[in-house]
């Protein structure tokens, strides 16, 4: 059995390094390939990947609110009961929860997973339009989505007052700012979210104006110096710093002696934190394994393992652009998450080939044995490493469609780390790593290194021939191992809880 696992191990082997010996052998494709990488990469990194704060998300969720000119009593019985028990026999329906109060009513409907918010708000709003309701109710429907602001805008601007307008001056010059704001590029429409609503009094008859919303806008901490403010909605298909660079160019050219406008809500400032952040550790991230490269290896093996970690994470961003993903704070953290893991297939196969390189064969045999030896082990590594994750991705539910984008693009870097490993990487150890077989200098590091290897070799080879001593130290660090599993469990305790 054990014969027969070693045997398809070495053809499983065998088979990688073929792949890796015809990407060396045709290294003009290999070198083509890697430079449409590269370039597909940055295009996607640059232009094409949409950026955003975090991402849509289908969320079963849909709100219905109401404005009516009555007590919290008539409310709740001539709107949420009835509402409530129309909606409550709605399929797929999993919880109603309403709330009446004085001038105004609130419901909201959650359905099951499989139902999209644009349904739960469709099907919430033929629903209450059905009923007999009051005549007076002003209703308006939600879809939630957490991703935007007010669950339907992708930034929020504030108009707000430079010379004491109330809240119906301000609404109007509102609309007027949100028709200009459609004028610029990467703002698809504008909405004012209505301040002043009018509904009619049921008792009295009369048309009364009620202020549903309330917005202020300030630049110091003393209240007294806030504005009074309107909002303005902004939806667009573009990028969140496109959107961004829109709007903030709208406001230069804004001018007006009554009012002023200026940005309340954008994701573009901690989306372009979180991209500076992704490039320092990705910097960071070749500068260290460069470093560890150079002192363990060679010079260029640090320089391979930097070319092969920017291959990795551009190809991993058109990969994403692919399959429709966007650039948002859950792709960003998981690619530096990954950062950590798929450097260990740059460093396996580096270092093989590096240390393959000594026998003085020729430079296509030397990757072809050094892939042999421990392409098997890599793929293992990455495989067990992508089994991980991979249950994450069947997670269902709100936290699911969360979570989901994190698993994914882990899994996909890792993939991509795996083959770039066994096809690029002995294409550059071609041109980089073996043009010159013998070393000009000894790597004192790699010298310790290697002294330190033939110590603890020779401790273990103790191990074996020296019963006495091998089961002494075996009980010892048995006992070590229990004690240190008590102890942590002991500190545990002692760790406050935030």
């Amino acid at each position: 059995m054990k014969k027969k696992q070693k045997k398809s191990n070495r053809v499983f082997a065998n088979k990688l390094a073929s792949v890796s010996d015809w990407f060396f052998r045709k290294s003009r494709i290999s070198i083509a390939f890697w430079i449409s990488l590269l370039l597909f990469g940055l295009l996607s990194y640059g232009f094409w990947l949409n950026r955003e704060g975090f991402p849509s998300i289908q969320v079963p969720f849909g709100i219905s609110n109401a404005t009516y000119l009555a007590d919290a009593q008539t409310i709740d019985k001539q709107i949420s009961k009835p509402v409530t028990k129309a909606l409550s026999r709605l399929d797929k329906v999993k919880d109603i929860q309403a709330t009446s109060g004085e001038n105004y009513f609130s419901v909201v409907a959650s359905f099951e997973d499989s139902v999209s918010p644009e349904e739960t708000v469709e099907k919430m709003q033929q629903t209450i339009e059905s009923l007999p309701l009051p005549e007076e109710a002003s209703f308006n429907h939600i879809a939630i989505d957490p991703s935007k602001y007010l669950f339907e805008y992708d930034m929020l601007v504030s108009v707000y007052s430079l010379n004491g307008q109330t809240v119906a001056e301000l609404q109007k010059e509102a609309e007027s700012v949100a028709k200009r704001l459609e004028g610029y590029d990467s703002i698809n429409s504008t909405e004012v979210v209505k301040a002043l609503e009018e509904s009619r009094n049921p008792i009295s008859g009369k048309t009364e104006i009620l202020q549903t919303s309330f917005s202020k806008y300030g630049r110091l901490k003393d209240e007294s110096e806030l504005s009074q403010a309107v909002l303005v909605g902004l939806k667009s298909d573009a990028s969140a710093i496109e959107l961004s660079d829109a709007t903030q160019k709208a406001i230069e050219d804004f001018d007006s002696e009554d009012v002023g406008i200026a940005i309340a809500a954008d994701f573009a400032p901690s989306i372009k934190n979180q991209i500076n952040s992704l490039q320092d550790n990705v910097i960071s991230g070749l500068i260290a394994v460069s470093i560890i490269s150079f002192l363990l290896i060679t010079w260029r093996a640090s320089a391979i393992s930097a070319l092969f970690i920017a291959t990795v994470i551009l190809s991993t961003l058109f990969i994403l652009l692919l399959i429709g993903y966007s650039l948002n704070t859950i792709t960003l953290f998981a690619l530096v998450l990954a950062l950590g893991l798929f450097v260990d297939d740059a460093t396996i196969i580096v270092e093989a080939i590096d240390a393959n390189k000594k026998k003085g064969v020729s430079r296509r045999q030397i990757v072809k044995s050094a892939i042999s030896r421990v392409a098997s082990a890599s793929f293992a590594g990455t495989m067990t490493t992508v089994l991980v994750f991979l249950p994450l991705v069947f997670v269902s539910g709100i936290l699911g469609e969360f979570i989901r984008i994190l698993p994914i693009t882990i899994i996909v870097a890792l993939i991509t780390s795996l083959v770039l490993s066994l096809t690029i990487i002995p294409t550059l150890s071609k041109y980089i790593l073996l043009n010159k077989l013998t070393p000009s200098w000894v790597n004192p590091i790699s010298k310790a290194e290697k002294w330190m290897a033939d110590k603890l070799s020779s401790f273990i080879k103790l191990l074996k021939t020296n019963n006495k001593v091998g089961v002494s130290i075996a009980t010892l660090m048995i006992g070590l191992s229990i004690a240190m599993f008590m102890g942590s469990g002991y500190f545990d305790n002692k760790l406050d809880f935030i």
